[in-house]
């Protein structure tokens, strides 16, 4: 009975801590109204992403005959969570080129009014 207890109190302890770090990483990146402005493609290529690591995370219940398969249920569970882990990393380097891109693209975009604005005021400058 003590070890059950054991284990799970273990089990709430590395998620929570995992969750824990995961929260002060994303934190950063997160914007203070909580909107993340992310465009359809974006959401799309993410949720496309998170699938692919949920399929090969669970392809040795599939085949044993795969690089990501294991007869053990430790192999299994190694495998799983490395994968799971490379998931997370992948993810998380997605939403930051996201952020970037999107900043890169309102920086253009600005800079572009700005010239705009340039460009109307010498033609009016021209004209008188």
């Amino acid at each position: 009975m003590t070890n059950w207890w054991l284990c799970r109190g273990l089990l709430v302890l590395i998620y929570g801590a995992i969750a824990l770090i995961l929260y002060k990483i994303l934190r950063v990146h997160m914007p203070k109204d909580g909107k993340m402005n992310i465009s359809h493609r974006e959401y799309i290529s993410a949720g496309l992403i998170a699938v692919a690591v949920f399929a090969v995370s669970n392809m040795s219940f599939l085949t044993e005959n795969t690089p990501f398969s294991g007869r053990y249920s430790f192999e299994i569970g190694n495998i799983r969570t490395l994968v799971d882990l490379g998931g997370i990393a992948i993810l998380y380097a997605h939403l930051i080129q996201c952020r970037e891109l999107r900043e890169k693209r309102t920086r253009i975009r600005a800079e572009c009014a700005a010239e705009s604005v340039c460009a109307v005021q010498a033609v009016e400058r021209a004209s008188n």
